[in-house]
């Protein structure tokens, strides 16, 4: 498994519910997205959370087809062509048994 993230900075004047509207509007397009386990919309916004505005999705995938799939396909690229192309964070996921 594979943990995957990216942060966006935004402007300090953004308007955050415009982030909030991204999340409750397509947050569900990617609800059966093969390969994907577990998906999380995190947002920070400036003053009430921290010192900046912050969209930093976060997902963890079954492996690296759905990831790829994802990265290439159209929702992360209309989000890079919004925000400009995130850099992706990866980490290694390790299933323990209870």
């Amino acid at each position: 498994m594979l943990a995957m993230q990216y942060v966006i900075t935004l402007p300090d004047d953004y308007d955050m519910d415009t982030i909030r509207g991204r999340i409750h509007d397509k947050g569900h397009l990617l609800d059966g997205f093969g390969g994907l386990l577990f998906k999380s919309f995190l947002y920070a916004c400036r003053g009430a959370d921290g010192p900046l505005n912050l969209y930093a999705p976060f997902y963890v995938w079954r492996d690296t087809a759905g990831m790829d799939r994802f990265l290439r396909g159209p929702g992360f690229a209309a989000l890079s062509a919004d925000f400009g192309r995130p850099a992706v964070t990866l980490w290694a996921v390790s299933e323990l048994a209870g």
